[in-house]
């Protein structure tokens, strides 16, 4: 019983600090970073063909390379991307990752995981230290 109590630790432990990395980095592979205002350049220039967007990230593509962007929080990128496209008279194709309801429980997740983990740990570490105390080492081999 006990190991299993500690496998199950053990993997919400890890399960919480994955789902914290995913969380913090996006679902995109990593790609060069490129500033927003030469991406808004780029974009009226015609050069962008492609814009994926995960809450604050968009992962563009220009030609055969793609970028990672962040828009800055003091941004409104509908606007800028009108704005660069009356501009520059092009066409786009954007798409979003939905991000619905899960997307306001996300950050939360990861962390709730540790919680219970530690809970489950440190009841585990107490149980142990009341069998000792009360002199019980383990099972009986008889």
């Amino acid at each position: 019983m006990p190991r299993t109590r500690w496998l199950v630790v053990g993997v919400l432990l890890a399960v919480g600090i994955v789902g914290g990395v995913i969380n913090a980095r996006g679902p995109f592979a990593a790609h060069p970073s490129l500033p927003y205002a030469e991406f808004l350049a780029d974009f009226e220039a015609g050069r962008v063909s492609r814009i994926v967007q995960w809450r604050d990230q968009l992962e563009i593509t220009e030609g055969s390379e793609q970028y990672l962007v962040v828009v800055p929080p003091t941004s409104n990128l509908g606007f800028d991307l009108g704005q660069a496209r009356r501009a520059g008279g092009v066409g786009i194709s954007m798409g979003g990752i939905p991000d619905d309801r899960v997307g306001i429980f996300t950050p939360w997740i990861p962390g709730l995981i540790i919680l219970v983990g530690v809970v489950i740990w440190v009841s585990a570490l107490a149980r142990a230290r009341r069998l000792n105390a009360a002199g019980h080492v383990g099972p009986s081999v008889s």
